[in-house]
């Protein structure tokens, strides 16, 4: 209970919005972005999908506040995703040591490049598709962005701490809190 409190204050109070829940798992709503309370139409699209990509992306995801799902209103998804994969592709991968250009670097250890992989690979067979990315070659994980991702897949509900982010719909802000709480 004290999370969805916290969480509808949130999105009472702000234009953009980072949730957290008491495992300190970052979730990145999209329903606010815009002037109205009732219409997505005038949503910055450049700020929102900016955001997301630095909060999905950043230290290849390996950090305690990487977003683990992006939450977008379905009145602007089919807006928000073509951006939001751009922005995300545009993410050279490598050893940044190597080429400066280079922003998502290795994952810490073969550990955690397997856990992200089984999260990959389970999500997509269970019917999640992958949008972009997916691809891995010794630590180095590329950007991936799932769709189609559901509550009984390993990526919906464990922490990712890789380069790997679902994007969601959804119609109402109970729905959001609920998915941002699950």
């Amino acid at each position: 209970m004290r999370n969805k409190y916290a969480i509808k204050v949130f999105l009472d109070k702000t234009d953009w919005i980072y949730l957290t829940e008491a495992g300190g798992t970052m979730f990145e709503v999209v329903p606010k972005l815009f002037k109205t309370r009732k219409d997505c139409d005038d949503a910055d699209l450049d700020r929102a999908t900016s955001a997301a990509n630095f909060g999905s992306f950043m230290h290849q995801g390996q950090i305690c506040m990487s977003v683990e799902k992006v939450l977008v209103h379905e009145k602007i998804f089919d807006q928000f995703l073509p951006e939001f994969i751009r922005r995300a592709k545009a993410l050279k991968v490598g050893d940044p040591t190597r080429d400066a250009a280079n922003i998502i670097g290795p994952l810490i250890n073969d550990r955690q490049v397997a856990r992200v992989k089984d999260q990959i690979d389970d999500a997509v067979a269970k019917g999640a598709t992958i949008a972009l990315g997916g691809g891995v070659n010794g630590r180095f994980v590329e950007p991936t962005i799932l769709l189609n991702v559901t509550r009984d897949m390993k990526v919906y509900k464990d922490e990712t701490f890789g380069p790997v982010v679902p994007v969601i719909p959804f119609a109402t802000d109970e729905e959001a809190i609920a998915m941002a709480n699950d």
